[in-house]
């Protein structure tokens, strides 16, 4: 009787690539079929990232590790009726693919996708980058606590760039201990060039570094794990000819 009732587990959900539809590459979704109960999960995966474009369909040369194909490859229209072959989903790629929902929560299993809910495919070695949805969105973050208290809240700004608002994630007694902490270090902005450290006229600007230390700078601890709760929500990378570049800004 169970395999007479199987179609009842039938969904439909919808698939991104990492960053949905605030990304470079196609905006548009994939629509996939699933069944919660019969699927397998790492074949699942092995399915969507061959639809989004991420592996071809023999997974072979994806098997070992991460290659670096130009970023303009990531980027072919979307192709949603091909198919993997079997074996794609027993490889070491295809088992470290993550899947997430539009909240940020990692699925493990098939078993609860949900029909007509969106999820995203971020294949191994990229960061989860928080996709923006719509402009004006807020998601409530209930896991990370902010100082006066109260959650997390991500508002959408932009969608291209992506552009996201946190109110309160600093406070004015913080900001101003910055200030404090950073003018008697302040010096003039350096290149990096050869190898080294070298002044480079272009650059104008002033700066200074400040470190974590429980006993004197306890307040960049905070803003440090502060910030460390939220970085796969806002880690940003830029794209130029095909090259990769990772910015890291911490305050």
């Amino acid at each position: 009787s169970f395999f007479h009732a199987e179609h009842q587990f039938d969904i439909r959900i919808k698939i991104f690539r990492n960053g949905g539809n605030n990304t470079e590459c196609d905006r548009n979704p994939v629509v996939m079929k699933v069944n919660t109960v019969i699927d397998d999960f790492a074949y699942f995966k092995a399915r969507a990232g061959v639809k989004l474009g991420y592996i071809p369909e023999d997974c072979t040369e994806w098997s070992r590790s991460r290659p670096r194909r130009p970023f303009d490859q990531f980027c072919q229209p979307l192709t949603p009726n091909r198919e993997p072959s079997p074996r794609c989903g027993y490889t070491s790629y295809t088992d470290r693919i993550r899947v997430y929902d539009n909240e940020g929560q990692q699925l493990d299993s098939l078993h609860f996708a949900k029909q007509g809910h969106e999820y995203f495919v971020v294949p191994p070695g990229d960061h989860f980058f928080w996709p923006g949805s719509y402009v004006g969105r807020k998601l409530t973050i209930p896991d990370i606590i902010l100082p006066d208290g109260s959650p997390l809240v991500l508002e959408t700004l932009s969608l291209s760039p992506r552009v996201f608002f946190i109110e309160k994630f600093v406070t004015m007694d913080e900001c101003q201990k910055i200030i404090d902490a950073a003018e008697p270090r302040m010096h003039d902005s350096q290149g990096f060039e050869r190898g080294k450290n070298v002044k480079i006229e272009a650059r104008t600007s002033q700066q200074a570094w400040l470190s974590c230390n429980n006993h004197t700078n306890k307040f960049i601890c905070d803003i440090d794990k502060r910030i460390a709760a939220v970085r796969l929500c806002l880690r940003t990378s830029f794209q130029r000819d095909s090259s990769f570049i990772e910015l890291h800004s911490y305050v």
